[in-house]
């Protein structure tokens, strides 16, 4: 941990002001965690465990991450060792360093490719901006012009939740699920295939939904299905889906 200073005009920023009050708390902290460079593992418990040792649960500190890296105040890189890792933007901009170590994490990222976890922040969706990162006017987590996002169809497909999914829990739950299908290395959801499954999940209420979500993944199962309790919609299971029921593909990605 490391002392840093804070230029005032971090609490006029219009991007982090949109944020949730932790992460804007987590804004601050990161500067004291990062390294001399800006550059820290951003590894969600490690943070926890650093930043907020009194908190039991890490989640929150995983939402803020997303959070921060949608309003462009860090940026998330993959590491040649396989482990992930942040920057904060502009960070050496606004932190006079005397005799600075230099970083050990810059040597070992891989700037050619957002991390999946980048991805991920994304897929929970507040919205991408194609141009212009920041305000643009020097504040605190503007990002430089060196720094450019990757072309909005390298980017994972935002939608637009129906009106009874959207909440952060249901966001959440949908970010999980496009995580696991690309670990799986499952199909990705083509545009119309996406908003076909979300209308389905709406029709089955929000937390049959989640539950639904939940229940694949912890089953390794490659598509979702509807609870055996409350769904009463034609050609759906009265119980969970069997081996023989995926092998005709039900509940499987449309495209």
């Amino acid at each position: 941990m490391r002392i840093r200073t804070v230029k005032p005009e971090f609490w006029k920023n219009e991007e982090l002001a949109r944020l949730p009050e932790f992460a804007r708390l987590m804004a601050l902290a990161l500067l004291n965690y990062a390294d001399d460079e800006g550059y820290f593992l951003a590894d969600h418990r490690l943070i926890r465990g650093e930043l907020f040792p009194f908190d039991d649960d890490s989640s929150r500190v995983q939402r803020a991450i997303s959070d921060l890296s949608n309003a462009k105040y860090l940026t998330l890189y993959n590491g040649t060792n396989g482990r992930m890792y942040g920057h904060v933007v502009n960070f050496k901009k606004h932190q006079k360093i005397d005799r600075g170590t230099p970083s050990k994490i810059k040597p070992l990222l891989d700037f050619a490719e957002p991390s999946s976890s980048t991805q991920r922040a994304l897929a929970l969706g507040t919205g991408i901006r194609e141009q212009g990162i920041g305000s643009g006017n020097g504040e605190q987590g503007a990002a430089p012009a060196a720094v450019v996002p990757p072309a909005t169809s390298e980017l994972p497909l935002v939608p637009s939740f129906p009106a009874v999914l959207e909440t952060p829990e249901f966001k959440t739950a949908w970010a999980d699920w496009i995580e696991y299908r690309r670990e799986r290395r499952l199909p990705a959801y083509k545009p119309k295939s996406q908003v076909a499954q979300l209308t389905e999940l709406a029709g089955w209420g929000h937390d049959a939904a989640i539950y639904s979500i939940r229940e694949s993944i912890r089953q390794q199962w490659q598509g979702l299905f509807p609870p055996k309790v409350g769904i009463t919609k034609p050609n759906t299971f009265s119980q969970a889906p069997t081996a023989e029921d995926h092998g005709k593909g039900f509940f499987t990605d449309r495209n």
